[in-house]
């Protein structure tokens, strides 16, 4: 397999017990040691209801998606598990327009979960 990032061959080592797994991870570790996987989690209330904010990443680089798409399974699981009564938005990047469209819907909870952001002003706006 090769990384989404740097363009370079992914090895595995294979054993025995891990011949027939299937890859899963578009990323290899030096890209991920250099962009790590750190979320946070913001709920910002509206007219309605609320909208819960999963970010992956805090840093505005252009990635590719892909590379990242094998840990968005945990914010599955959880919507699935926890929060089937509200909408489930996934976005690779967010700005300040489409934060104020996503306030503006009729949707009681949107359960969002973004890749990175590139809001400017979200520790006046969003923060609570």
């Amino acid at each position: 397999m090769i990384c989404e990032i740097c363009r370079l061959k992914i090895n595995k080592k294979r054993t025995i017990f891990n011949l027939f797994e299937t890859e899963i991870h578009h990323i290899c570790e030096s890209c991920l040691s250099k962009h790590p996987v750190d979320v946070s989690y913001q709920v910002i209330p509206k007219d309605q209801g609320i909208i819960m904010w999963y970010a992956l990443l805090h840093e505005s680089v252009d990635l590719n998606p892909m590379a990242y798409m094998s840990f968005l399974k945990p914010f599955y699981k959880d919507y699935v598990k926890n929060n089937k009564d509200s909408i489930y938005l996934y976005f690779d990047s967010i700005s300040d327009k489409l934060m104020i469209i996503l306030q503006s819907l009729e949707f009681k909870y949107i359960y969002l979960v973004t890749l990175y952001d590139e809001i400017n002003e979200k520790e006046q706006a969003y923060v609570i």
